[in-house]
């Protein structure tokens, strides 16, 4: 970054008012410490790769934890089929107390 653009941002700050100035601190401060984060895991990563642990280092797959869509089963819920498969497996004969009149 040039001398000037810096100086453009500094002026640009400055206007900001205390509240903005400070959501910008935790801005910076977050992307800091994700790159210090970044960093380490690389400097990791190359260590394993130096002493041989392993061959390669692979990305780790993109984040999909968004909204599942839940889907209707049939028959009995698959905890009481598990509940019954171990308490048979035991000797065991295992009661559903919903299933009584």
């Amino acid at each position: 970054m040039t001398d000037v653009t810096l100086d453009k941002v500094w002026q640009s700050v400055r206007e900001l008012t205390p509240g903005e100035q400070r959501q910008l601190r935790e801005r910076l401060e977050r992307s800091m410490a994700q790159q210090d984060e970044a960093a380490k895991i690389k400097t990791f990563h190359q260590a394993l790769l130096a002493a041989g642990l392993v061959k390669t280092i692979k990305r780790p797959l993109p984040d999909r934890s968004g909204p599942r869509e839940l889907i209707k089963v049939k028959g009995k819920p698959l905890s009481e089929t598990i509940l019954n498969d171990a308490a048979t497996e035991e000797g065991l004969r295992v009661d559903n107390p919903n299933s009584h009149p």
